[in-house]
C-alpha cells in the first residue's frame, strides 16, 4: 500500500509539473480551413485529426486480452481521420474515415488496427435530409444518442472515456429524426444497437436549453426483442464475424436510461450525469435474473487561458446481483456481479490552433470484484494507476 501511495504520489507531481507548461480549452475540431468547391453538391469542408498516445501501467491485464494489455508501457494511434462532409442546403452528408482507438480507464488497452477492426475504417457516414431550419432526417452510420461523453479521444477534455461511455454503443447502423422547437430539441432514431446488424433498437434524446449557460438531457433506448441466443452468448456459436457484436450480445439485450445536466459559467464546465443499463430476465437469451449496471460521473474542465486547461472525470459504477445468481450486469464492464468501482482521471492538457498535447493520470479502483476479473497477470489485484501523454494535431 506505501508503494502504491509513493506511485500516485509521484505521478500527481508529474501532472502538477506538466500543468504548468500545459493545458488548454479541449476540445474538438476547429473550424475547417479547407473548404472545396464541389460542382452540383456545393461547398465541401475538409478536416483532419492525426494523434497518438504513449502509456505507463501498473497491474497490466494478462497477454491474452491484447498485445497491449500486459505491457507496463505502449504506443497507440489513438486518431487518424479525414472528415468530409456538407452541412447546408437540402441535401447534406457526413464522412468521416481512418484509423482509431478506445483508451478507457479500467479496461486494457488495444492497438489501433484491433480497435479499427470494430466498426471498420469508415466510421461514421451519413446523409442528411434537410428541409428546414428545425426539421432534419439522417440514414447511414450514426453517432449514438448516448451519454455526454464523446467516442473519440479528440473529442473530449480527457484522453480516457470512463464507466458511462465502455458500456453504451459507439457506432450504430439505421435513421434519426431530429426536431427543434424553441428551447427544445429531440431525436429519435431506429437502430441496430450494439452494431449488431439486426435492427430492433428504438433510441431518443431530448434536450431543453434553461439558457446559455445551462441544459439538461435525458436519453433513453432499447431492444424491442432480443438479439442472438444462449448459446451465442456464451461463446458456443458466434453470432457475428465481428468481436465487438459479440463481446456486446448481453448490452444488446438490454435497455438504456441516462441523463446529464451541462453547466457553463465562463471558463468553467460542470457536468453531472446518472445511466442505468437494465437487462430483463429473457430464457430465450439465456438471461434467468434480471439485473441492472448503474454509472454515475462527475465532469469538469476549467480553461485558466485561451490555451491552458485542466480537466477532471470522477466515475462509479455498481452492478446488481451475486457471482452466478443469473444476471449479468457485471459483466458488462467486466469486474462481475456486485462489483464497485472508482476511477478517477487528471488531465492537462495545451492546444494552440489545431496542436495539442496533454498529460494524463488516471486511478481505478475496485470492490467487492470477482477473483481474476480485475487487474495483474492474475486478475487478482484491484487497483491500477495510469499514466499517458497524447499530442497530435488538427485542421
Amino acid at each position: 500500500m506505501k508503494f502504491l501511495v509513493k506511485k500516485i504520489t509521484l505521478a500527481a507531481l508529474l501532472s502538477i509539473a506538466a500543468a504548468t507548461n500545459t493545458a488548454a480549452n479541449a476540445f474538438g475540431l476547429p473550424p475547417s480551413s479547407l473548404n472545396i468547391d464541389a460542382g452540383p453538391l456545393g461547398k465541401v469542408n475538409v478536416q483532419g485529426v492525426l494523434s497518438g498516445y504513449g502509456f505507463w501501467q501498473d497491474n497490466p491485464s494478462p497477454s491474452s486480452v491484447g498485445p497491449l494489455a500486459s505491457k507496463h508501457v505502449g504506443t497507440a494511434i489513438s486518431n487518424a481521420f479525414v472528415i468530409v462532409q456538407k452541412n447546408t442546403g437540402l441535401v447534406q452528408f457526413y464522412l468521416q474515415g481512418g484509423a482509431y482507438s478506445f483508451p478507457q480507464m479500467g479496461a486494457p488497452f488495444s492497438s489501433e488496427r484491433s480497435s479499427t477492426r470494430a466498426f471498420g475504417p469508415l466510421v461514421w457516414a451519413y446523409l442528411t435530409i434537410a428541409p428546414s431550419k428545425n426539421f432534419s432526417f439522417e440514414i447511414g452510420n450514426l453517432p449514438v444518442l448516448y451519454g455526454y461523453t464523446p467516442t473519440f479521444s479528440y473529442q473530449r477534455a480527457n484522453i480516457e472515456a470512463g464507466f458511462i461511455w465502455a458500456i453504451e454503443p459507439s457506432v450504430n447502423r439505421g435513421i434519426q429524426l431530429n426536431y427543434t422547437k424553441g428551447p427544445i430539441s429531440v431525436s429519435v432514431s431506429w437502430n441496430d444497437g450494439y452494431y449488431s446488424n439486426r435492427y430492433n433498437w428504438v433510441d431518443g434524446l431530448l434536450t431543453y436549453t434553461i439558457n446559455n449557460n445551462n441544459n439538461i438531457n435525458i436519453y433513453a433506448g432499447g431492444n424491442l426483442g432480443h438479439t442472438g441466443t444462449v448459446a451465442d452468448y456464451l461463446g458456443v456459436s458466434s453470432y457475428s464475424t465481428n468481436p465487438y457484436v459479440n463481446s456486446s450480445l448481453g448490452l444488446d439485450n438490454s435497455d438504456i436510461y441516462g441523463a446529464y445536466y451541462e453547466y457553463t459559467h465562463g471558463p468553467l464546465s460542470i457536468v453531472p450525469e446518472v445511466q442505468v443499463i437494465y437487462t430483463p430476465k429473457n430464457r430465450a437469451f439465456g438471461t434467468t435474473k434480471g439485473s441492472y449496471n448503474l454509472g454515475v460521473a462527475l465532469h469538469a474542465n476549467y480553461a485558466f487561458t485561451k490555451t491552458w486547461s485542466l480537466a477532471a472525470d470522477l466515475n462509479y459504477a455498481t452492478a446488481s446481483g451475486t457471482p452466478g445468481d443469473g444476471g449479468i450486469a457485471g459483466n458488462f464492464i467486466g469486474y462481475g456481479n456486485g462489483m464497485h468501482a472508482w476511477a478517477l482521471d487528471i488531465t492537462p492538457t495545451y492546444q494552440s490552433g489545431g496542436y495539442f498535447v496533454r498529460e494524463e493520470l488516471s486511478l481505478v479502483h475496485v470492490s467487492n470484484y470477482i477473483p481474476g476479473n480485475v487487474f495483474g497477470a492474475q486478475g487478482a489485484n484491484p487497483t491500477q494507476v495510469r499514466a499517458m501523454l497524447e499530442t497530435g494535431f488538427m485542421f
